[in-house]
């Protein structure tokens, strides 16, 4: 309500951001107000304390299972399922360790530089007296624009037939990065008064970048993102108002 006359804001809704981006997937693909008003820039309000990134990495996501049979562990009945999957996270491990000590593969303009591989290892809640029937390991590989992310796959997909797991893989779009000259970068940094930055998370981005150009501002931080006490100043999301009209109201004329 408070923009000029003329000046159109469009708010898209997402779901499942932090795991499939199924919503921001859906919108791009099937939204027909989207299609119909291509919008001059696309802004993700992530926590950036307030500050414009013009990037961020993008990743793939593996889901390895292995298959065994439940029994209780004193007989010979079972089998396992951990036993095929151990040997194959001894082979992730060497992949996570050369990430991180190998400076060809990873890129000085992030902080921290190396890609990150987080494993989660899940066998539902089986008891220790009965053997798993089944093992799930869950992996997501963050990469920025500057590496290649296709030794990493197939080095899994390899691992993962010498053990004899069921292998998916899920890779998210590119990674959004806007050059530094870019207008809606440049807008931001003037609106914010803040030099532009790009950040080693995750986000919607990676979908509208397809779009139209994209940016990551909002109110909050990632330093308390994810954590029992998340919290947020609420000094961020009133100054944050602001910063939307300016940005709203200027953009189309900048993006000519």
């Amino acid at each position: 309500r408070s923009l000029p006359a003329g000046r159109a804001a469009m708010l898209l809704l997402t779901c499942d951001e932090e795991t499939t981006k199924a919503g921001a997937r859906r919108i791009v693909a099937d939204s027909q107000m989207l299609k119909a008003h291509p919008p001059a820039g696309i802004l993700v309000a992530e926590p950036t304390e307030l500050r414009p990134l013009r990037g961020h990495r993008s990743d793939v996501q593996f889901t390895a299972t292995a298959h065994g049979i439940q029994a209780h562990s004193s007989t010979a009945d079972g089998l396992n399922a951990n036993i095929a999957l151990i040997p194959f996270l001894s082979e992730m491990r060497d992949i996570y360790l050369a990430l991180r000590a190998d400076p060809r593969l990873q890129d000085s303009s992030y902080a921290p530089p190396w890609c990150d591989l987080n494993i989660i290892v899940d066998n539902r809640g089986t008891a220790t007296n009965i053997t798993a029937p089944l093992a799930t390991r869950r992996m997501k590989f963050r990469y920025s624009k500057a590496i290649d992310p296709v030794w990493v796959i197939e080095r899994v997909q390899a691992a993962a037939r010498r053990q004899g797991l069921e292998l998916v893989v899920r890779q998210e779009g590119t990674p959004p990065e806007l050059p530094v000259e870019h207008p809606l970068v440049q807008l931001a940094a003037a609106v914010t008064t803040a030099l532009p930055d790009i950040g080693a998370f995750g986000s919607d981005g990676s979908q509208f970048a397809t779009v139209a150009p994209t940016l990551i501002l909002g109110p909050g931080s990632m330093e308390q993102a994810h954590k029992p006490e998340e919290f947020i100043d609420l000094e961020q999301p009133e100054r944050s108002i602001t910063i939307f009209q300016q940005l709203a109201a200027e953009l189309p004329m900048v993006a000519r």
